[in-house]
C-alpha cells in the first residue's frame, strides 16, 4: 500500500512538474498614433488574426478574442482609443492559470511569447501608420 502511495505521489509530482508555468507579465499600454480610434481598431483586428486569434464580440472600443488549440483556450480582452492599445488577460482553460493569495498571476508560459508577438504587431502596424503606409 506504501509503495502504490509513494507512486501515485511520484506521478503527480512529474505530471505538475511537466507544465511549464511562468509569471502573467503585466502589458503596458501600447503608444499607437491613429487619427481615429477606427484606424486603431483595423490594427488590432489585423494583428489578432495573423497570429491566430478570433474576434468573439466588439463593444465600446474594446474587442473580445479567443484563441484555442486542442485541449485548451484563452480570453482576452483588448481595449484601444486613437492613442493606445491596452491588452488584458480574461480566463483560459486547461494552460494552469492561477492567482496566489499575494495577488501574483501564473499562466502557462505560452500565454506570455503569443501575447509579446501580438504586442509587437500591433507596434509594427501602428508605426507603419505614422509613417503613412
Amino acid at each position: 500500500m506504501k509503495k502504490k502511495l509513494v507512486m501515485v505521489i511520484v506521478l503527480l509530482a512529474v505530471s505538475v512538474s511537466g507544465c511549464k508555468t511562468a509569471r502573467l507579465k503585466p502589458i503596458d499600454p501600447i503608444g499607437v498614433s491613429c487619427s481615429t480610434p477606427k484606424q486603431t481598431r483595423n490594427i488590432v483586428r489585423k494583428a489578432l488574426a495573423s497570429r491566430g486569434w478570433v474576434v468573439v464580440s466588439e463593444k465600446s472600443e474594446t474587442i473580445h478574442a479567443m484563441r484555442s488549440g486542442g485541449e485548451w483556450s484563452v480570453a482576452i480582452a483588448v481595449s484601444y482609443d486613437a492613442d493606445a492599445v491596452t491588452i488584458r488577460y480574461e480566463d483560459s482553460s486547461n494552460l494552469h492559470y492561477r492567482k496566489t493569495s499575494k495577488g501574483r498571476e501564473y499562466i502557462h508560459e505560452n500565454y506570455n511569447v503569443w501575447i509579446e508577438r501580438l504586442v509587437s504587431d500591433i507596434e509594427m502596424m501602428g508605426r507603419a501608420v505614422e509613417r503613412g503606409l
